[in-house]
């Protein structure tokens, strides 16, 4: 195992993301991955990359792990996940506050006709991405979260499905927190990870990992971050 684990992560606010003038990359999953390591006596440094870089690295063995990461069959195959995911997204329908919302109960049938924002070539949940591939809404696709927050907020989408948290934190941001409510129920609980890599760690640091990030959060760790960066 290297000195200093390299990871990849992705730029997704407030999550993870890209360096802010000369500090290092940011976030709520950042802090988190880096805090369990440094209590396991570990350095790491992270990169902010889009997917396929951070794909590419891993496969080439340029990179020790990778976050926040979905675990499924393909992705076993070179990377090793912990049983304790870091977080769980809350993937979710949000509407705007004063608007009538379609009566929303889990059928997707109740979405037919309206138009829905989600971030483009993005995975909500399973139902959802289903029901969007057959036409039974339409489906505006934007490439920032922002954008998309915005556009809800000024009535030019009926909805949007995104992550709880990452609405949260770009709705206060755009100073449209109060013009926004979300939907229930969730669309789903996706549990996310900081998968390693099957070529350059072994299994028993996964094990460690897994064993501190669990002490972690059983003492508060993950939602005192999220206060800290949804205030």
């Amino acid at each position: 195992m290297a000195d200093v684990l390299t990871l990849r992560t992705l730029h997704v606010p407030p999550f993870s993301q890209a360096p802010q003038g000369d500090e290092g990359p940011d976030g709520i999953l950042v802090t988190l991955v880096q805090r369990t390591l440094s209590f396991m006596g570990i350095r790491s440094r992270v990169i902010v990359s889009s997917w396929p870089e951070a794909l590419q690295a891993i496969q080439a063995g340029q990179a020790d792990a990778v976050f926040p990461c979905m675990e499924s069959p393909d992705r076993r195959k070179w990377l090793r996940f912990p049983s304790t995911p870091l977080t769980r997204f809350r993937m979710a329908l949000f509407a705007q506050r004063y608007q009538k919302a379609p009566p929303w109960n889990g059928n997707m049938e109740s979405l037919s006709g309206l138009t829905i924002g989600r971030i483009r070539l993005a995975r909500v949940a399973p139902l959802f991405d289903r029901a969007a591939e057959s036409d039974l809404f339409t489906v505006s696709e934007w490439d920032e979260p922002d954008d998309m927050v915005t556009a809800l907020a000024d009535g030019k989408l009926d909805l949007i499905a995104f992550e709880n948290v990452m609405v949260r934190y770009s709705a206060k941001h755009q100073g449209v927190y109060g013009r926004l409510r979300q939907l229930d129920p969730l669309l789903a609980k996706a549990p996310v990870y900081l998968a390693f890599s099957r070529q350059r760690t072994d299994a028993a640091l996964t094990q460690q990992f897994d064993a501190t990030l669990n002490r972690l959060l059983a003492q508060g760790a993950f939602d005192a971050l999220v206060q800290r960066w949804i205030r």
